[in-house]
């Protein structure tokens, strides 16, 4: 006796409510471009990308005097090194507080993620 093959559909597993594999396939085939266009509205939330410049002169304008260098090119990860004398005498996350007061809400919402290097001048 040989072997025999059986498709999803003859499975005797309960399905519980859920499509089967050959219709999942059968409603991707469908909708080609459904998943690249939400994907990129979740990316972007309707918000705007900052450039590094921006950010740049944000963290300027809110620590005077400040020495700052912003790193990344895709719109949304940056890297930045702040170098403040604003910054002596205050914790590491004191100093980052700053940082991120600088930017307001931009952060979180323009900027997703920010990861900052700060020390004295």
């Amino acid at each position: 006796m040989g072997a025999r093959s059986h498709s999803v559909a003859e499975s005797s597993a309960p399905t519980r409510g859920w499509p089967s594999v050959e219709s999942d396939v059968v409603s991707l085939s469908t909708k080609p471009n459904a998943l690249p266009r939400t994907r990129g509205r979740e990316l972007n939330n309707g918000y705007s990308c900052m450039t590094k410049t921006e950010i740049q002169q944000l963290i300027e304008a809110g620590l005077p005097g400040a020495t700052v260098r912003v790193f990344g090119d895709d719109g949304q990860h940056f890297e930045a090194e702040v170098i403040c004398a604003e910054f002596a005498g205050k914790l590491p996350l004191a100093q980052h507080r700053m940082v991120y007061a600088t930017l307001g809400d931009k952060m979180g919402r323009d900027i997703h993620a920010l990861q900052l290097r700060t020390r004295a001048a």
